[in-house]
């Protein structure tokens, strides 16, 4: 299990490249896209209902300052959902990505300074505001000035990282641990294979323990990881959102996770097709004969 988890962290966690490949079609996601659209819907809401009301008298803004703020949002929230399913928007989110993910790397390798790319909640953020920029000219259809933009910052959890101490530690055994593991673990059964008495019966029982271990770690991956990295994040369309992303993040593990148990039922099955045909090759003793 350490062994398939190190290279998947290896090679998907902290591999930009890589990483940016497995979310790149995340864009088309109906789930994230309406996440996306739903942060920068609340955002310039939040942002111009203050404004909207200082143009009005004291009792006129309590009245109106709820419908104008609803209609604002929902607006934005229409114009925002158009273009995140537009093609245009899939640049943006790869350039998001690119940067959460240094980010994330950042606060792994313990570098200086990159404590402060996650939040005080332990969150990990995509950077929306690219998405503001590309929608500036639509949005001042609505009367939203560009400078009533300027200040604004708008952001989507993806990920609780949580003990960063502790995340930090465990990644950094497992990037050492993908070098050096998975010749280990492959010297490891193949020495315990021909040091046994039985090989065939030892190639049966390292089989099922691999696809045992691999369905160990699936059932982990399926229960334990999606709670643990999304438990932060309280919003239900965004906790969604974190989950279609730890979802296509964690394709390339699952799938090998598959491979791998299909090659220990494979092997345990061979084993078992050796035992069955060395029994039947095996010589009957005859019972000596009694007296006539």
């Amino acid at each position: 299990m350490a062994s398939v988890s190190a290279r998947w962290l290896r090679g998907e966690i902290l591999d930009t490249d890589r990483y940016l490949g497995t979310v790149a079609p995340l864009a088309g996601n109906p789930t994230l896209q309406d996440a996306v659209a739903t942060q920068v819907a609340q955002a310039v809401s939040k942002r111009l209902s203050p404004d909207a009301q200082n143009d009005m008298p004291g009792p006129l803004a309590d009245i109106l300052s709820g419908p104008i703020s609803a209609g604002v949002e929902k607006a934005t929230y229409r114009i925002t959902l158009d273009f995140v399913r537009s093609d245009a928007f899939s640049a943006i989110w790869t350039a998001a990505n690119r940067t959460a993910h240094q980010q994330l790397v950042a606060v792994l390798r313990g570098r200086p300074g990159s404590v402060v790319a996650v939040d005080s909640h332990g969150l990990l953020t995509i950077e929306l505001n690219p998405v503001v920029v590309a929608l500036a000219h639509q949005l001042a259809d609505l009367g939203v000035a560009p400078e009533q933009l300027d200040s604004l910052t708008v952001t989507m959890p993806v990920a609780t990282v949580g003990d960063i101490g502790r995340a930090r530690q465990a990644a950094r055994w497992l990037t050492r641990a993908a070098f050096w593991l998975p010749p280990l673990a492959l010297a490891t059964i193949t020495g315990a294979v021909l040091t046994a008495v039985d090989r065939r019966r030892m190639l049966v029982i390292v089989g099922l323990g691999v696809a045992a271990a691999m369905a160990a770690l699936g059932a982990a991956l399926a229960v334990w990881l999606p709670g643990t990295v999304t438990d932060g994040i309280g919003d239900h369309r965004l906790r969604k959102a974190a989950t279609a992303v730890l979802d296509q993040l964690t394709v390339p593990l699952r799938d090998e996770i598959r491979t791998t148990a299909v090659a220990g039922l494979v092997t345990a099955g061979a084993g078992t097709v050796l035992l069955m045909a060395a029994g039947r090759r095996a010589p009957t003793t005859l019972s000596p004969a009694g007296p006539p």
